[in-house]
């Protein structure tokens, strides 16, 4: 329960302070991450992730990032969720 009210938590901090800043030339962008292939799994749950193929990759999303980054200064995209492949939410 604490994991998924911490997430909500951030998107709606996320979602004021880009209020706070809309005057400004800052974008905010929240990025809602699904499963990654990182050693946290295996911290957090004392199991390794059996087939590192279907989690995504740090480096595609490190990607994904710098490419919002880089979007001409007239779009923002405030928030966007990366899921892996098959673990779409409803």
């Amino acid at each position: 329960m604490a994991y998924t009210t911490t997430k909500y938590a951030l998107r709606g901090g996320s979602y004021n302070f880009g209020l706070e800043l809309k005057s400004t030339k800052s974008r905010v962008i929240h990025i809602n991450l699904g499963g990654m292939n990182t050693k946290m799994h295996e911290k957090d749950y004392g199991i390794k992730i059996e087939d590192p193929s279907v989690w995504m990759n740090p480096s595609d999303i490190a990607n994904i990032i710098m490419y919002l980054l880089n979007l001409p200064k007239q779009i923002e995209i405030s928030e966007i969720t990366i899921n892996r492949k098959g673990r779409r939410l409803i």
